[in-house]
Order: structure tokens, then sequence, then C-alpha cells
């Protein structure tokens, strides 16, 4: 373990003298910013009607816990003035004290009769607010609204003083040589990505960076300062996404940035894969506003990497999800047997065997990395045209929490050069809440984890699609579904932005009457004899994919779309027609594939060995 690696989980170790955590606590306690507060104290008006949002009593007490923590952080960290901090502190803290037992009567003029300032360091602060007294209500407004936004930001500061620390100690530990060069960059990388986190608690600095949080409209020339604001959004801050699904663009007009979205299902119903499909969708439907450096990140909770890409290679390239599975079965097989023969092959060798066994290991190996390689080029490159970039990862389950991804997109931003555009989350119930975790409250946590999406999604401005799992009772697949179906906290359904309850009815057909008039776009009455025998062939493979929307913050709820799942390529397509229009190049791909698993793992062997027989073993 590194020296910084220590420093972050170690309080015991001593701060250095030249501190960055120091040199920002010492800015909360000057002499200067004490005296503002003790000339609040005295002041003769009510906190409480200062117009802040926060009352009196508690407006004293923030500043008591301020007075009291910035005491224990100067002492903590070994501050040279530590002993006068404590004395202007408690001095301070007195006059609040004595203000909150005779409000308005303790004054600039009288507060030498109710307390006794032996110290000369306390003394000082108090005489410096008695000169510098304020002398209006507005004034007392602004200082005392300014002082609460300083004291605020005190408070995020010490919520990042461990990363601010670790500068310190990787300073000291690049002087002192105690780890290689190529540790210390990685640990300075490694801080940089926590300090792009970190950058997300600065609420105060936030709003400074941000645009007014309010405007007065009472002229053109207002008007005018926001209509330049919404221009800059709208061309730099704001993106929408088309989905290419009708239910979708028609009735929520896709996904916006600052959004987050939840598809909700029961139990194995497609949720992972409908999460695949739209994120397709809206790859391809989109590709022309995404920068060099877009990106899309999936994320998965559940199922690891490999298993995550044989869904996405079925569904983005078109293939048959069985031979994409076989392919990774049979290459396991035959990589693993050709190591057997190699091992076999060295014993007989070892025993004088005159057997002359020529089984090329690197050459299969080659063989399996080509053919994946063609499969995903085929995937990724047709869809996304390699513009955009797909990241695809995977968080342990029950470990990972929205503050995780906010590290991890911020990691991208920093290594890998690239802007998130869009975050999908597979899925909130295997993810945690980044602090406020509660063993066993399913309500609560799943309920908090998506409020914390939905203000991650505001903070990066990007729409965040997820899903969850209903309740036992949405498996009545002739129950009408609504959000009380939600599985484990209806908290869910409170904070996200819109929801999409879905089911795949196993117990219709897409010619039953009222599925055959939104995915078949003709009249299924005329239709000849021979669509209709196509039609019931294609009921083998496409099942009545039924979404609701059943939250939209804005556009229409309650409309409901069957669509149509196939079980060959794991797509979700709007109507029969896409299927078709598909279904050529499917079955290309399908036996193009099927085709290179059977060949391309054959290799030169002697005549007495057919590797492709392992019974000749």
């Amino acid at each position: 373990m590194t020296q910084l690696s220590l420093a972050s989980s170690n309080n015991s170790m001593v701060t250095p003298q030249k501190s960055l955590l120091k040199a920002f606590i010492s800015n909360f306690t000057s002499e200067s910013f004490f005296s503002d507060i003790a000339s609040l104290a005295l002041f003769p008006a009510d906190f409480g009607n200062s117009g802040t949002i926060m009352n009196s009593d508690s407006i004293i007490d923030n500043f008591k816990k301020f007075l009291k923590d910035v005491t224990m952080t100067a002492a903590k960290y070994n501050f040279t003035n530590q002993i006068q901090i404590k004395r202007q502190a408690e001095l301070i803290t007195s006059i609040l004290t004595v203000r909150e037992s005779t409000p308005i009567i303790v004054s600039y003029d009288n507060i030498y009769q109710y307390i006794n300032t032996p110290d000369l360091a306390a003394k000082k602060i108090l005489n410096n607010a008695i000169s510098n007294r304020i002398t209006s209500f507005e004034k007392f407004k602004e200082n005392l609204a300014t002082t609460v936004n300083i004291i605020n930001t005190y408070n995020e500061i010490k919520s990042i003083s461990n990363n601010l620390l670790l500068y310190d100690y990787l300073i000291d530990s690049v002087d002192q040589n105690s780890n290689s060069i190529f540790e210390s960059i990685k640990s300075y990388r490694d801080l940089v990505i926590n300090s792009y986190n970190d950058l997300s608690k600065l609420q105060t600095l936030n709003k400074l960076d941000k645009p007014s949080d309010y405007y007065v409209l009472k002229d053109k020339a207002s008007t005018n300062a926001l209509s330049k604001s919404l221009m800059t959004y709208v061309s730099s801050g704001y993106n929408y996404f088309k989905s290419g699904y009708e239910i979708f663009d028609n009735n929520v007009d896709g996904f916006e940035s600052a959004s987050i979205h939840i598809v909700s299902a029961p139990s194995n119903h497609g949720k992972s894969i409908f999460l695949i499909n739209i994120l397709r969708n809206l790859i391809i439907h989109n590709i022309e506003d995404f920068e060099d450096d877009g990106a899309v990140v999936f994320l998965t909770l559940e199922d690891n990497i490999p298993k995550v890409m044989r869904r996405i290679s079925s569904i983005f390239g078109n293939y048959n999800h069985k031979a994409v599975k076989s392919l990774y079965r049979e290459s396991s097989q035959h990589l693993k047997q050709s190591q057997k023969v190699e091992v076999n092959s060295d014993t007989n060798s070892n025993l004088g065997s005159n057997i002359n066994i020529n089984i090329d290991t690197v050459q299969i190996q080659d063989n399996v990395v080509n053919i994946f390689t063609s499969v995903l080029d085929k995937a990724i490159g047709e869809v996304t045209k390699y513009k955009v970039a797909l990241v695809v990862k995977y968080c342990t389950e029950n470990t990972f929490s929205t503050g995780d991804l906010s590290k991890f997109i911020d990691q991208l931003r920093v290594t890998d050069k690239v802007n998130t555009k869009l975050i999908v989350l597979d899925y909130i119930d295997c993810a945690r809440p980044t602090a406020s975790f509660k063993a066993g409250d399913d309500y609560f946590n799943q309920g908090m984890v998506t409020q914390e999406l939905r203000k991650l999604s505001v903070n990066l401005n990007v729409p965040i699609l997820s899903a969850t799992q209903n309740a036992r009772v949405a498996e009545n697949l002739s129950s009408n579904m609504n959000n009380s179906q939600i599985g484990d906290s209806y908290l869910k359904v409170r904070y996200t932005d819109y929801l999409y309850m879905t089911r795949i009815c196993y117990n219709k057909t897409f010619l039953d009457n009222d599925v055959a008039k939104q995915v078949i776009p003709r009249d299924i009455n005329t239709a000849s004899q021979a669509d209709l025998a196509a039609y019931e062939q294609m009921c083998k493979v496409l099942v009545p994919y039924e979404v609701k929307i059943t939250k939209a913050k804005e556009g229409e709820k309650d409309k409901t779309k069957y669509m149509l799942f196939c079980k060959e390529n794991l797509r979700i397509y709007d109507n029969v027609d896409q299927y078709i229009q598909d279904r050529k190049q499917l079955i290309h791909n399908t036996n193009s594939l099927e085709k290179k698993i059977s060949e391309m793992l054959v290799v030169n062997t002697n005549d007495s060995l057919n590797f492709l027989n392992p019974g000749n073993f």
C-alpha cells in the first residue's frame, strides 16, 4: 500500500506544516470573519426576520456549531494560533448565548454588561465589531446572508477535507522519493479523479458558476437577459434524444437532459433487454448529434460483461442470440481441449514417444479473437459508426452507489477524454444509496437511489435510464398495469420523472385483435392467405410486448403500446414490418457466424488425430 493510500485511511498521520487544507480552513478563522459574526450577533434585529430560509434559533445554532467545529479543527490540524481561535470562538458563543436569553436587548453599547473578556485576542474581536457596527437593517440582511453562505462553504470544504489532505501527502511522498515515479503519477491521476467528484459537493461554488436561479421579468431588458441564458442552455447544455419508439417519441418527446426514466417489469420480463434496445435506438436515431468526444454509458449491476456483451452483440449486430451463445460455448470447449492435447503431447515427448501431435494452440486463440472481433465490429461499428463511444461497465451488486457512478463519469472525462451524454443503469434494485444506506430497508434505500439518480441527471445535465422490478402481483398478465405494482418502494414512483410499466404477454399472439391493430401496419382482415401463413410462422418468434406510460413529468401518461419481442435476436420492434425488414440480414448474419464457428476452430493436425473429434484423445 502506498503512502498516499495510507493517508486516506489513517487519520492519525501528522498533517504537513504547509497544508492546502490548513490554508483553506485559516480563511474561516481570521479576526475579520470572527468580527463579522460578532457584529451580526450584536445588531438589534431578529435573525428570523432577515429574509433567510432559516429561523432565528436555527441561525444561532448554525453559528455555534460552526464555532465549535472550527475550534476542534484548528486543534486537530495543529494550527499555531489554535488557542487564540478557541478564545475568540468562546467569546462569540457567549454573545450568542446572551442574545438567546435576552433577545433584542443586547447591543453594541451594552455588551460589556453581560460578558467578561479578559483575553486580549477575544477583546480585539469585540472591539472590531463595535467599531465597525452595522448601521442599517438592509446591511444586516446582506451581511447575514453572506456569513451563512461562508459557513456553508466551510462545511462543504470539510466534506472534501480527506481529498485536500491527500494533496499534501502526495507532495510529501514525491519530495521524499518514498514511492516510484509510476506510483506517484498514478496517485496523482486518482487524486484528480476524486477531485472532480468532490466538485459536485461544492454547491456554494456551483451556484456562483451557474446562471441565475431566478429572473424578474419586468421589461424588454430583463426578458432579453433570460433569452440569452436560454440560448446558451439549448446551444451547449441541452440534449434531446429521439428513441425511435412511437410510444416515447409521440407521448413524452423522447429522452431529454436532466431527466430520469425507469422501466419497471415483473421478474424475467426483459427489463435488461429493453434497456439495451432503447440504448441502441437512442444511438442510431441521434448519431449525427453526438460530438467526437461523446459517450453513452451502460452499467450492469447484475450480469458480468461477457454476458452483457452477448446480449449487446445479438441486439446491436442482428444475430440470433443462440448462435452468439454457441460462440462462447464452442470457443471455450475447443480452447480447453487444445490445452489438454498440448499437455498430452508434452507428456508423451517426455516418455520418449514417437507420436507427433501438432496442435497449434496459438492459432486457435487467434481464430477465437478474430471471430469475436468480427462480431463486435459488426455489432458496435454499425450502430455507433465509432462516432460515439459505448462504455460498458460491470459493478458489484449491492455495493455500487450513485456517488460511485458520479466518480466513474469523472474518471471517463479525465482518463479517457470522453464526455458522457447518456447513462443506462441496470438496475436500481441492485444499487445502494451513497451515504444514507439502511440495512434491510429496501423501501428507503431504493427510494434514495432513485432520488440520487435524479439529482445526478440534473448535475450532469444528461438523461439517465434505469430499471426496477415489479411486485409479484404484476405477473398476472390479465391485470391492468399501474404504479401500485412497483416492487419494494413506492418512493421510486415519487422520485422518477418518467415510469414505464412493461411485460412480455406470453398469453397473447400478435394476431390477437388488440395487438394486431398496433403492430401490423395494415388491416389484418384484408391479408392474403400467404401473408396469414407467414404471420402464423412469425408468431413462433415474435411475442407481444406491452409498454405503458404510468408517470410522465411532462407529456402524456396512461398511454399503452403493444410492441414485439423477438426471441431470435432479442430486439424489440414497434411493428412486424420492422422485423421483416431485419429478417434477411438476421439469417445472413447468423449463418455467417455459425459457419465461422464451424470453420475457424479447425487447425492443422496429423492424419491420426482429428482435433474436432475429442473421442480421439
